[in-house]
């Protein structure tokens, strides 16, 4: 499963998340407004400060499950 999250991340570390860059507020607002501009597994940013109730981190979540059962 780690190796999944340094796949998709570019993780090699516990610490490299911390650097992590969440989506751009401009995402999170097309997304509001559309959910077709979500985030994508080939660049994914969890929206860190929002926890995992936001919209935007339950669909990228939902979107790796995806990719992973695959």
């Amino acid at each position: 499963m780690w190796e999944f999250f340094k796949l998709h991340f570019g993780i090699e570390e516990d610490l490299d998340f911390i650097f992590h860059k969440p989506p751009l507020a401009a995402q999170l607002q097309a997304f509001t407004s559309n959910a077709s501009k979500g985030p994508l597994v080939e660049d994914p940013h969890f929206g860190v400060k929002a926890g995992m109730q936001s919209k935007w981190n339950k669909r990228l979540l939902y979107l790796l499950q995806l990719d992973f059962w695959d």
